[in-house]
């Protein structure tokens, strides 16, 4: 009711709410509907009041000046910057750094303040960090993804309450700090397409908080993957493509947040592990460009799988059925293996499939006439496996490919009445 609105409101809305002595003459009845009109009115008012209140308050900035050690690191950063043809810089004019485009301050003391995040994402800025930029140590989240910075990446070991790295798609050399191994809150770490060397770090797997690592398309980036991987239990996405790892694929089954996997492109071999239905977050595995061998990976039945992509490797032996009871697959990559046998008609059930690569194998027999029944299914290739013949199959929203097969024409029959290829 209205007498639970905050005191600090309540003075100030006396006029409407406390007491009849404001009420005009008027009937019980009228005076009983307006006085509950004027309440709805009033709570409406309240609860705005409140919301902006309680916004202003989470989104303030603090007071008092920041400390001495910040204000140096940022100024340092300032004369580091090289190029800024969006005009950037403009925003960093006052003197009081809390106040610069793109910095976060909080407060530290009663009377001082210190930043916890950057954000100078998306600028064109070109220049280097300092060697003291180590010093905010009470950054909380740092975000300088798709600038032209270059040079070293700090040192971490500051950085106890980092829980964000975004620095993707600039310049940076040099090798990852192995001091980021220390970051116990980190949450996301992200130096996708840079230019980082030297040896995958090894204390990777102490991120006990990291939900998104992304190392991606750092071509000089070398080493194996964790063995004890599963220890990352928050972990949702893993995007390793694009480097030099090589060894094997480690078990990834207790890692039930898991969305994505990204290996391909690097120099992975071995066999594969069983991809489990207690994976039941898993939306993205892509292991394509490798040089596994063995069978193609159990896939269980993963609810949420959209994309497998196993292309351009060793794998021999039969397509599994049981792919065809992944319900949500749309694309099926399975390209430039050693794949023998015919293809499943379980394929031809996957009510959400709308790409299937199949090219460069050594498949044989018929495209399954149950293809044709894939309601979204706009492109399939056969090409180069040429033991395939048979009917070709007209799929409803494409076509299939069959350059360098029989597709097209009979499959030979041999006196037991058994397909001869």
């Amino acid at each position: 009711g209205v007498e639970d609105i905050p005191c600090r409101f309540q003075d100030r809305l006396q006029l409407f709410y406390c007491g009849s002595h404001m009420d005009p003459p008027m009937s019980s009845t009228v005076r009983a509907f307006m006085g509950g009109l004027v309440r709805k009115a009033v709570l409406s008012l309240v609860v705005v009041l409140c919301a902006v209140r309680d916004t202003t308050h989470a989104e303030s900035l603090g007071s008092g000046p920041v400390i001495k050690s910040d204000e140096e690191v940022l100024k340092a950063v300032k004369e580091a910057i090289t190029a800024d043809p969006n005009g950037y810089l403009e925003g960093w004019s006052s003197d009081d750094v809390c106040e610069w485009t793109g910095v976060v301050c909080g407060q530290l003391t009663p009377k001082k303040q210190t930043v916890t995040k950057i954000d100078w994402s998306s600028q064109r800025l070109e220049g280097s960090l300092p060697d003291s930029f180590h010093k905010l140590v009470h950054l909380q989240a740092l975000y300088l993804q798709e600038n032209s910075f270059g040079g070293k990446l700090p040192d971490f070991s500051n950085w106890a309450g980092l829980k964000g790295i975004y620095v993707f798609d600039n310049y940076f050399t040099g090798v990852l700090p192995a001091s980021v191994g220390s970051l116990k809150r980190l949450q996301a770490l992200n130096v996708r397409n840079n230019q980082l060397s030297g040896e995958f770090p090894k204390d990777l797997e102490k991120l006990t908080s990291i939900k998104e690592l992304d190392l991606g398309f750092n071509d000089q980036l070398k080493g194996t993957l964790p063995a004890d991987i599963e220890k990352l239990s928050n972990l949702e996405f893993l995007r390793l493509n694009g480097c030099q790892l090589h060894g094997t694929v480690p078990s990834m089954s207790k890692l039930s947040n898991l969305k994505a996997i990204r290996l391909n492109r690097n120099y992975l071999a071995g066999t594969l592990p069983a991809f489990e239905k207690t994976m039941t977050s898993l939306q993205e595995l892509d292991i394509g460009s490798n040089q596994i061998q063995g069978e193609l990976p159990a896939v269980g039945e993963l609810p949420m799988l959209k994309s497998l992509d196993l292309r351009s490797n060793k794998f021999k032996g039969t397509i599994p059925s049981e792919y065809g009871k992944l319900p949500k697959v749309e694309w099926l990559k399975l390209s430039s293996n050693q794949l023998t046998g015919t293809i499943p008609t379980e394929l031809g059930q996957m009510p959400n499939l709308q790409a299937l690569y199949l090219d460069g194998n050594r498949l044989s027999g018929s495209v399954p006439a149950e293809m044709a029944n894939t309601a979204r299914l706009k492109d399939m290739s056969v090409e180069n496996n040429s033991k395939m013949c048979g009917d070709k199959v007209k799929i409803k929203k494409g076509k299939v490919r069959s350059k360098g097969t029989r597709v097209g024409k009979a499959c030979a029959t041999s006196p037991t009445g058994a397909d001869e290829f």
